[in-house]
Formats: C-alpha cells, structure tokens, sequence
C-alpha cells in the first residue's frame, strides 16, 4: 500500500487532480463527475480510494503515522484542502455523511504530523489553502 504513495502515476494523478480548476460545487459535477468525465472520476475515486484505506489502517493503529507522512502522504493534506468542499457537497446530494470520512481522518492526522514536524506551515500560496482553517476541528 504505501509503494502506491510515490508510484509515478500515483504522483501525476494527484499532481492532476491539484490542478483541477471550478468556483463551486455545481461547476464542479459539470466538468469533472463521473457522468461527464470519467477519466477524472478515476484518478479520483482511485486516490481517494487509497487515502480512506490508510486512514482506516491507521485509525485501527495498523500502520505507523509517520512512516505514511514520509512516504508521501502528507500530499493527502493538500488534496483534502482542495476537495474538502466536493467531498461535502457529494455527502449532501449522493454518498451520505460517512462518504470519504477516512480520508478526512487521515488527512487530519497527515496534517497533526505536519504541525508537529513544521509549526510554521499554516498555508499553501500557491493554492490559496489555509490550513488551519481547513482542520480547526482538532
């Protein structure tokens, strides 16, 4: 699983969906869900897929924070910041309350080693992500 993390197609999946563009959630189901664009549904579902997977290893204490942070999950810290609002719109209208909520742990913890490792790392300018914001809820 964590050879996944830094798999070059892993990387240039993630380094797309970071550069997907859309002003709110219905811009967003109009140029990148599953019934209009199925190639980046898949790099999606397939990412997100692997970020719920280890936050469930790692709620369950499976598998060793930090040894996920330095073999590239820390990049799960960005791209919750920038699906954060999606992955809440699609629990409203689709998948229910539960929908990529290991993701959102996983993310949060990624983001708890980050802080530790690194207090002054509140935000990414290239992105416009506060990140103290985004986890205010730890």
């Amino acid at each position: 699983m964590l050879q996944t993390l830094f798999k070059e197609e892993t990387l240039q999946s993630c380094g797309h969906l970071l550069n997907c563009t859309w002003t709110d959630f219905e811009n967003f189901l109009s140029k990148y869900d599953s019934t209009v664009n199925p190639d980046n549904f898949a790099k999606r579902s397939s990412i997100f897929s692997i970020y719920e997977t280890l936050g469930y290893l790692l709620k369950q204490g499976l598998v060793d924070k930090e040894l996920i942070y330095v073999t590239g999950g820390n990049s799960a810290i960005f791209l919750w910041g920038k699906y954060k609002s999606v992955i809440e719109g699609y629990r409203k209208v689709a998948y229910g309350n539960d929908y990529m909520s290991y993701f959102e742990y996983f993310a949060s913890e990624m983001w708890n080693v980050k802080r530790i490792r690194d207090p002054t790392f509140l935000r990414d300018q290239t992105m416009g992500l506060e990140f103290e914001k985004m986890f205010e809820f730890q």
